[in-house]
This record gives C-alpha cells, sequence and structure tokens, in this order.
C-alpha cells in the first residue's frame, strides 16, 4: 500500500510538472525523463521504471453467479453484454525466460460493470429475461501471469497469449431473483415455463409468475477475493487491443458471489 500511495504521488507530481514544462517547450518524453531523475521518484523508480499505463474504452459482458456456499449449487445468473465503459490499468515491465517467448508480468486493473437481466436454464436450454432485477460490480485486481508472445521481444509491435491470477477486492449491489433454486419447486417450475414456453400462454404472466414464486434478494456484498485471469492482447506501437477474462470469488455466510468481467479493449498506452 505504501509503494502505491508513492506511486501515485511520483504520478501527480509528473501531472504538475508537465503542466508547467509544456510552457517551455520540453516534449512528453523530455518531461517524463525530467521526472524518472528526479529525487522524488527514487523510491518508486523500480517500480515505475519501463512500467505503463493503458487508459482507452472497453465494451464489457458482466456475469454474476450466486451459489448456496453450503453445497455450491447455482441458485441465479444475473448478465449483461456489450455495455461500453472507460478502461484503465496500471502494468509492470514485463520480463522473459532467457531468451525465450515465455514471459510474465504484473498488472493492476480495474473494471466497472452492471448487468440488468437474469439468466434462467433448464436441461441445457437457457433464456436471458428482464426481471426487474440488476448487478453492479466493481473490481480492483492485481493480476500476475504468464504469457507467450509472437513477435519481437521487448518490441512495442506484438501479439500475447496469457494466463494468470487475479487476487483483489470486488464490491456487488444489486438484486436477484433465485430462479434456479430447486428447493423452491413452484419457483422453479415457473422458471421452467419461461424457458421451455409452456404454463400461462402469455409470455408476460410466465414472467409474472417467476416473480411471484421465486425469492427476491438484495446484495450489497464487498470484500477480497481470488480468481483467475485469460488474456489476448495485441499492440502497434502505443495502440493496443485486447480481449481479457477476469473473475473473482466472494464467500461470505451462506452465500458465494462469482462476478467476471468479459472485455474487449481498445487503448492507448503510456510508457513510463
Amino acid at each position: 500500500m505504501r509503494m502505491t500511495l508513492l506511486m501515485l504521488m511520483t504520478l501527480i507530481s509528473f501531472s504538475s510538472l508537465a503542466l508547467d514544462e509544456k510552457q517551455n517547450g520540453l516534449s512528453c518524453a523530455e518531461v517524463i525523463d525530467v521526472v524518472k531523475q528526479s529525487e522524488c521518484a527514487e523510491l518508486v523508480r523500480p517500480l515505475i521504471e519501463g512500467s505503463y499505463i493503458t487508459a482507452g474504452l472497453a465494451l464489457r459482458s458482466l456475469t454474476v453467479t450466486i451459489k448456496d456456499n453450503s453445497n455450491n449449487n447455482t441458485l441465479a445468473e444475473v448478465r449483461d453484454t456489450a455495455i461500453p465503459a472507460p478502461y484503465i490499468s496500471f502494468d509492470l515491465k514485463p520480463s522473459y525466460f532467457g531468451n525465450s517467448h515465455f514471459g510474465w508480468g504484473v498488472g493492476f486493473n480495474y473494471g466497472d460493470a452492471y448487468a440488468l437481466e437474469q439468466r434462467i436454464t433448464r436441461s441445457n436450454e437457457n433464456k436471458d429475461v428482464d426481471l426487474g432485477t440488476y448487478i453492479t460490480t466493481t473490481m480492483l485486481a492485481l493480476t500476475p501471469n504468464a504469457f507467450y508472445q509472437f513477435g519481437d521481444l521487448y518490441s512495442d509491435k506484438y501479439f500475447r497469449a496469457g494466463v494468470g491470477m487475479a487476487l483483489g477486492y470486488a464490491a456487488v449491489r444489486g438484486t436477484a431473483f433465485l430462479t434456479e433454486d430447486k428447493s423452491n419447486a413452484g419457483c422453479y417450475q415457473a422458471g421452467t415455463d419461461l424457458v421451455k414456453k409452456t404454463g400461462p400462454t402469455n409470455q408476460r404472466l410466465r414472467i409474472e409468475a417467476v416473480k411471484t414464486q421465486c425469492e427476491q434478494q438484495n446484495y450489497n456484498q464487498g470484500g477480497l477475493g481470488v480468481g483467475g485471469n485469460i488474456f489476448l492482447q495485441g499492440q502497434y506501437e502505443h495502440w493496443q487491443a485486447s480481449l481479457n477474462l477476469a473473475n473473482l470469488i466472494l464467500s461470505k455466510k451462506n452465500r458465494k458471489l462469482e462476478p467476471s468481467i468479459l472485455s474487449l479493449q481498445l487503448a492507448y498506452v503510456i510508457p513510463l
């Protein structure tokens, strides 16, 4: 935490210096070099040397699976697709194993997404439906990873495929009907009628039956969690495109929440 605060202070100093030096005609690269050589950056130089900030736009798909902690049975699944959102990450300088194309890195990512539909699944069939529920999720995760790089090492033109861990904090807020709870026979049948288009002839009546028969729960849960991270990433000079899937598992009392964010990102890379 102390190193993170020092890093943030250095970046703030950089921003302030950049504004001052702009009037003196220095380029961005020259300003960054001045910051690197300053005494205030001495403590964090090993951290920021070769690191980079990536900022851009992402299309995110959020899925939050709610499970019974005692038996790991799924109780509900809230999801949504193609929600645009800003994207920002901080990554340390990547390292390689000898002269091979295998390497490893550490990143710090921020993700914020929401979902408005519930997925009801019966016998390998599913239906996404608006039940008036919603879930919002904020994830802050440290992502150590290993990757294979296609292209020249230490180049700004490459393609990587990688896998790793996600360690961090997630906050989940919202509501959900427990449509997958098999112990509630009336609810499970109402969900089956909605997916299979049986029971009431009117779609609206089938949705109302789910709302009437199924238990609705509110969630406002946050905490530390651990999960996984898979990514495909390509970069050409300062522009980067990537496809990333990250999830965290939060466990509290009798419920387990598993937020998962799939992101398609287009961003600009700022070397430090």
